[in-house]
């Protein structure tokens, strides 16, 4: 399976991709936006429990004149991947 690590921006805001934001993002070196993880980071930490979350794409906004839904994420083989990217990664704990 193809991965790859990059920087996120992570978010709770409403509205929070609009193009000045992405353009500046972008130019942070931030390759996608999630609004999840920095949550449910910050209660693992404060719990001090092990904690991990896999990202994927959804819709993308690599090119914000041009949106791109790409199924929401609900195409292929999103779930099998997913769950053997978990099954991994519990493996390796």
């Amino acid at each position: 399976m193809p991965v790859g690590v990059v920087s996120t921006w992570s978010t709770d805001g409403f509205f929070r991709e609009t193009k000045d934001k992405v353009e500046y993002r972008k130019k942070e070196g931030c390759a996608v936006v999630e609004m999840e993880c920095s949550a449910l980071s910050a209660c693992a930490a404060f719990r001090k429990v092990v904690w991990g979350m896999i990202l994927y794409t959804a819709d993308s906004l690599a090119d914000v004149e041009k949106y791109d839904e790409r199924h929401w994420g609900g195409g292929g083989n999103a779930d099998e991947y997913a769950l053997a990217l978990c099954l991994d990664a519990v493996l390796e704990l």
